[in-house]
């Protein structure tokens, strides 16, 4: 009776855990490259559920009358709430699979769904642009009381005092309606106003165009992208005649395959300090493969795997950076 030849399972599980090593290292740079626009990173902290207090009062000047005593003026405290969550990929094949895979596709596919959890932090924020937790064990409320996107604050007043909050009433899913209501949210940011002092919450030259990324469904990828490169457009439909695109060329964009609404857009400020979501990165990435050599279903059932984990969390922060355009009266 031959022996059991063991050395492909040992090269199997070195070239896993290879793959790995290099999927995410090569990886983490581009996922960090799209959290940061939507993102604050915080510091790694082994408490599982945080709160985070912030400053979000912004004191403005006031007369001084000859004689009269100064006012002094607070920065208002807020606090919001990040829970570390555990992620998992638990992958599981025949360990005959592995004496014949001669194209390498085991570890291609292992190596690629590790990629996807790394993915996981943005898949967790676009839950909360559809307002839908699937991922998400609950989505958290912004530091007011009232979720990412709404018309009022928690005490039931105008958020941001302007109507209609940070959601913004589209006028279609075409070129010509994108370029519309675009110019729609830049009003509706200047309109923003501190909540306790009352005055504007943004300069005019925080909120150009060039300062807004736009992030769309994959079904408004043609719309968007007319919209930010096509020279000329036609924004009347009644006329046959088009128009000078004045925002061509000025607006960043991008689609994203998590976005469950064919309809709804959204507008991203980026502020140099600001953004709508803090996350408490992973600290490392965990991961297990069994074989023969140690593990008792290996031997018994003739099945390896791979189980693999990481801890992280998504909160709201500053919501006033983000406006939704719905088209489905939402």
């Amino acid at each position: 009776m031959p022996e059991i030849g063991v050395n492909n399972t040992y090269s199997m599980t070195a070239g896993l855990s290879k793959e790995l090593r290099d999927s995410w290292r090569k990886g983490m740079p581009n996922w960090q490259e799209q959290i940061k626009m939507f993102a604050r990173y915080l510091g790694f902290t082994q408490i599982r559920r945080s709160f985070y207090p912030f400053k979000a009062a912004l004191p403005w000047a006031k007369h001084w009358p000859q004689g009269v005593a100064r006012t002094i003026q607070g920065l208002r405290d807020y606090i919001t709430y990040v829970t570390l969550r555990k992620f998992e990929i638990s992958i599981e094949w025949n360990i005959r699979d592995q004496t014949d895979d001669l194209l390498n596709d085991l570890i291609q596919h292992v190596s690629m769904s590790v990629d996807r959890l790394g993915t996981m932090p943005i898949q967790l924020m676009m839950e909360y642009l559809n307002g839908v937790a699937v991922e998400n064990p609950n989505l958290e409320l912004a530091y007011d009381g009232v979720p990412l996107f709404s018309d009022v604050n928690g005490d039931g007043g105008d958020r941001f005092g302007v109507s209609g909050g940070n959601i913004q009433t589209g006028s279609g899913a075409t070129a010509a309606a994108v370029i519309t209501d675009l110019h729609s949210v830049q009003q509706r940011l200047l309109d923003m106003k501190d909540e306790t002092a009352n005055k504007p919450i943004f300069k005019a030259e925080n909120v150009t165009f060039d300062k807004m990324y736009v992030l769309a469904p994959n079904s408004m990828n043609l719309a968007i992208q007319k919209a930010a490169k096509a020279t000329y457009i036609q924004t009347n439909p009644a006329l046959t005649v088009a128009e000078n695109n004045y925002l061509v060329s000025t607006f960043s964009f991008g689609v994203n395959p998590f976005l469950t609404d064919n309809d709804d857009w959204f507008v991203l400020l980026k502020h140099p300090y600001w953004k709508p979501f803090i996350l408490r990165p992973p600290q490392d990435i965990n991961s297990v493969v069994t074989n023969i050599q140690n593990s008792d279903k290996a031997r018994m059932q003739d099945v390896a795997g791979i189980y693999t984990d990481m801890r992280f969390g998504v909160g709201c922060w500053m919501p006033q950076t983000i406006v939704k355009v719905t088209n489905n009266n939402g």
